[in-house]
């Protein structure tokens, strides 16, 4: 009776381990409200992850989008512009220019070119609530959840227009 040779496993890149503490830490920090800490974190890991990966893997669109989430809780508008456009930049570059997920996010960059600190601090408080309407419909808690969401669909209209993407959803 034969039996398998046993392979050993490859090593791990120790940039996987960078990465992945970098990334328990960057998670730790935005869910404590330190956001800048979060951010610095987190530009970090991207940075390690571009070496790593490579700028076409996946996970660097992945960090990019979890660093305007940052961003836009930090209520950060320059830096949040900056993570659309390089959104955009590898959208483009990785899925083409006509790419639905391209197009999307040159739609989201348009829509919050022109906004003020002020409009965007109103559009970065209705995403906090949406995410507090998510939970309590999540929880079967609907008649707390649906004032919630009006309100949410209410600031994006008046803020962004009926035709933004972020309304329609």
């Amino acid at each position: 009776e034969q039996t398998a040779p046993q392979v050993a496993d490859p090593p791990v890149d120790p940039r996987k381990q960078q990465r992945d503490a970098l990334w328990e830490e960057a998670r730790r920090l935005k869910g404590e409200g330190q956001f800048a800490e979060a951010a610095t974190v987190g530009e970090r890991m991207l940075a390690i992850e571009r070496d790593w990966l490579g700028e076409a893997h996946r996970e660097i669109i992945t960090s990019i989008e979890w660093l305007q989430g940052v961003y836009q809780s930090a209520e950060d508008l320059a830096s949040y512009k900056r993570k659309l456009e390089e959104a955009l930049q590898w959208r483009v570059a990785q899925q083409g220019a006509e790419h639905w997920e391209t197009t999307l996010a040159r739609l989201r960059q348009h829509g919050i070119e022109p906004l003020s600190l002020e409009q965007f601090k109103k559009l970065s408080e209705a995403d906090r609530l949406d995410s507090e309407h998510l939970r309590l419909f999540g929880a079967s808690e609907y008649a707390e959840a649906i004032p919630i969401a009006q309100r949410v669909c209410d600031v994006r209209r008046e803020i962004l227009g009926e035709e933004h993407p972020d309304y329609a959803m």
